[in-house]
């Protein structure tokens, strides 16, 4: 779910997304942008907490008074308990932004996340930046103490020569981002070349992959990133190939 990320969500409404659902549902909730050290204009903020006048027009949790902080954090937490309730809380996805800088001070938010938000599966969505050998190396021991899912991304491509090595650093949950594959670019026409090259008999290398870590992992969870269409269009491909 990814109406969480602009707007601190109501446990009232929350409590109704399971209702919604088929039985055995699970729902990945992505994280408030400003607890992903991302910025958001006043307006996305509770009423209560974006009236001090000195706040920049679009604030960062830091902007934030120690109080604003903790309560932010706290009504975040408390509106995911229907879902934690009702057994259908998938992870809770912080998806950072470019603000979050590998480093020394990186690494300690992303240690405290736990303790933010205990028992719950969490994943992080980390920048390019993070993604080099050296930050790497050093990030992959801090998510792993944690327990935090580091979230992979995929291309829906069709090529053999290519190579997928999906980083594991929780036991319980791996959770990864397929993106379309667009031969010529995201521009490119659809009709052109088919953005979900895969289906029955069509197994391409990176769904073998995906298959390899239900061995290492307790949960998959595969994260289509698609307008709503051409999500459904994906799952059913996937779950035909994954059958066939």
């Amino acid at each position: 779910m990814t109406a969480t990320r602009r707007r601190l969500p109501e446990r009232e409404e929350i409590a109704a997304w399971p209702r919604s659902g088929p039985a055995g549902l699970l729902l990945d909730v992505d994280a408030y942008d400003l607890l992903a050290a991302r910025r958001l204009p006043v307006a996305a903020l509770p009423h209560d907490l974006g009236t001090d006048p000195r706040l920049p027009a679009r604030p960062a949790l830091a902007d934030l008074s120690d109080e604003a902080r903790y309560r932010i954090w706290e009504r975040f937490r408390a509106a995911l308990d229907p879902l934690r309730a009702a057994g259908t809380l998938g992870a809770v996805v912080f998806r950072y932004g470019p603000a979050l800088r590998p480093g020394d001070a990186g690494e300690a938010k992303l240690a405290t996340l736990a303790e933010r938000l205990p028992n719950d599966r969490l994943a992080v969505e980390l920048t390019r930046a993070w993604r080099t050998a050296a930050a790497r190396d050093r990030t992959v021991p801090v998510l792993r103490a944690g327990g935090l899912t580091l979230v992979d991304r995929l291309v829906a491509d069709h090529d053999p020569r290519r190579q997928y090595a999906f980083e594991v650093t929780s036991d319980r949950l791996a959770l990864l981002r397929l993106r379309p594959h667009r031969a010529g670019g995201p521009r490119r026409a659809r009709l052109d070349e088919p953005p979900w090259p895969f289906g029955p008999g069509v197994r391409p290398a990176w769904l073998v992959g995906v298959q390899r870590l239900n061995d290492r992992v307790d949960e998959v969870h595969l994260v289509v990133d698609a307008p709503p269409l051409d999500a459904v269009v994906a799952v059913a491909r996937l779950w035909d190939a994954l059958r066939a």
